[in-house]
């Protein structure tokens, strides 16, 4: 029964790597088939530089979210309005408005907590000499939280797709929040914790029920609210005027939750280290250690695709790196690393002119197919299916999009002129 039980979790394990991390780490297109057919999301967007059909979609799913975010970064800087300005920032940050059960779940989630340390305390009092093993397991507890911030926070920030289905909100709001470091400013307690509180319900629910040993029991209510909380603590390290309370001043003084100092580190280029959002603890491990660096270099190893801390800032990208890019622009650029030219100018690298002439070479190129592509298919729609005035203004339309003026640089270019250049470049 046991062993029945054990490889039917095993079986359930491996098909959720299947359809959770499998997709958001980019690997084979089985999975996005199977989420096509059971309509649990949408199909992901092929670079352009490798597509040959499927030009129906609406233009703007051709780009990632992120190449339009960086447009939308270009059109901000070049705003001289600061009205304006301010309005296109509120339009960029991501937010997430407190629900009316977000509350809820987050009191029940500390409750909970607070009932494993209530389990925790009666059990010490019922025998005094386990206590001594008491503080041992709630810092471990809150130490090993702080490990797991990290891990998720590096997570979000270099690996995980904007495109998933479940947590591509989340992953969109954490790399806009390096742009506007203020747009946790307006987020409440319960709006704030409510995702993770969710995320942890059923494991505290279960470990409230089962654990009886009082020094486990401290250590996981001091894991669950290390976890609960990390959120929290980043979001207070971010106040311009301070923690909210003097309790919050308390803990951040005497290093129990991160300072804004400490989480500072994070918001200077390079951005490949400091993931801690709790504490800070871990933070000296993963820095002896390197282990983030050397799992950029993995992932780039394994699925040639570049963790998203490199591409927010290029100059980071290591050397050799950067030339097995410069030689194989066609087929490793990738249309962020294109589109972060226009949101990030100040952050490439000014002794390395070759790397950044191969990705402006690769922009053309790729913007010049894109633009092929499109024209194509508009003069199917015009001439095979007779739907030539449509097809005339939903082309003019498509290029003066704000959306779109990355690729056609505000030019209107003729459907049908013989001297267009998209048009030579078609014969």
């Amino acid at each position: 029964m046991k062993s029945r039980l054990f490889k039917n979790g095993l079986a359930v394990l491996g098909i959720s790597f299947i359809f959770t991390i499998e997709p958001a780490w980019g690997a084979p297109s089985f999975c996005e088939k199977l989420y096509s057919l059971l309509g649990l999301g949408s199909k992901k967007t092929e670079e352009i530089n490798h597509q040959a059909e499927d030009m129906k979609r609406p233009p703007g799913e051709l780009l990632s979210p992120f190449s339009k975010d960086m447009m939308a970064l270009r059109k901000i800087r070049e705003t001289k309005d600061k009205e304006e300005k301010e309005r296109l920032y509120d339009e960029y940050t991501t937010t997430f408005p407190e629900k009316w059960y977000d509350k809820y779940f987050t009191w029940a989630a500390n409750g909970m907590v607070g009932g494993l340390a209530l389990k925790a305390a009666a059990g010490y009092t019922g025998d005094p000499n386990s206590l001594l093993y008491g503080p041992a397991a709630a810092l471990t507890g809150y130490y090993l939280a702080d490990i797991g911030s990290q891990g998720l926070h590096k997570a979000l920030d270099s690996f995980l797709s904007d495109r998933h289905p479940v947590w591509g909100a989340m992953v969109r709001a954490f790399r806009v929040h390096h742009d506007v470091p203020t747009n946790l400013n307006q987020n409440t307690y319960a709006g704030t914790i409510s995702p993770v509180a969710k995320g942890l319900f059923l494991p505290i629910a279960a470990s409230l029920a089962t654990t009886s040993d009082p020094t486990t029991a401290l250590f996981l209510s001091t894991l669950y609210f290390g976890a609960l909380h990390g959120v929290e603590f980043h979001r207070q390290s971010h106040r311009p005027g301070g923690p909210s309370n003097k309790l919050m001043k308390w803990i951040q003084d005497n290093g129990f939750a991160i300072s804004r100092e400490q989480h500072a580190e994070h918001h200077r280029p390079p951005f490949g280290g400091h993931y801690s959002v709790l504490n800070n603890w871990a933070e000296p491990l993963f820095a002896y250690t390197g282990v983030w660096d050397k799992l950029d270099r993995l992932y780039w190893k394994v699925y040639k695709k570049m963790p998203y801390n490199w591409i927010t800032s290029p100059k980071d990208i290591p050397e050799d790196i950067r030339k097995e890019l410069t030689q194989k622009l066609d087929s490793l650029i990738p249309q962020e690393l294109m589109a972060a030219r226009e949101g990030y100018p100040h952050r490439w690298p000014k002794n390395d002119p070759e790397f950044a002439k191969a990705v402006d070479k690769a922009n053309v190129q790729w913007r010049q197919h894109y633009i092929e592509h499109r024209q194509r298919f508009f003069r199917t729609l015009a001439m095979v299916d007779g739907h030539y005035d449509q097809a005339q203004r939903e082309w003019a339309e498509e290029q003066k999009s704000p959306e779109m003026e990355w690729i056609y640089r505000g030019e209107l270019r003729p459907l049908f002129e013989e001297d267009n250049a998209v048009d030579e470049s078609m014969k």
